[in-house]
């Protein structure tokens, strides 16, 4: 299975990020968490991603990564339900996404097409 660099997948994001809408709004914002940390160290900028994407937090997408080294996978899953229900509970109830970057081209492609698919609705 061919795999993709997550600076790649940044990169091909951050071209994302630069299309706008028509009212100069960002297409998807993605806010990147590595899962094997033991905790999150840098909270999501809640503020600036409203600002960003215009009250609208059906364009955040929080994407976990580095699923590949995650071993004891049932631990890894865990801190994702607890991110889930947690810090990233308010933007998600609100609309918007969580998912997995499992360093495939495929996942890759995912996460762009829920981007494309957020700013076309």
């Amino acid at each position: 299975m061919r795999t993709v660099s997550l600076q790649s997948l940044k990169s091909r994001i951050s071209m994302l990020i630069a299309i706008t809408s028509k009212q100069n709004q960002v297409a998807g914002v993605l806010y990147f968490h590595n899962i094997t940390d033991t905790r999150l160290t840098v909270r999501p900028p809640f503020q600036y991603l409203k600002k960003l994407c215009g009250n609208n937090p059906k364009k955040v997408f929080f994407v976990t990564t580095h699923w590949d080294r995650a071993r004891e996978l049932r631990k890894w899953d865990c801190k994702e339900t607890e991110l889930r229900n947690g810090q990233w509970k308010p933007f998600l109830d609100s609309g918007a996404q969580a998912t997995r970057f499992d360093k495939t081209t495929i996942t890759a492609r995912q996460i762009v097409q829920m981007v494309l698919s957020s700013s076309s609705a």
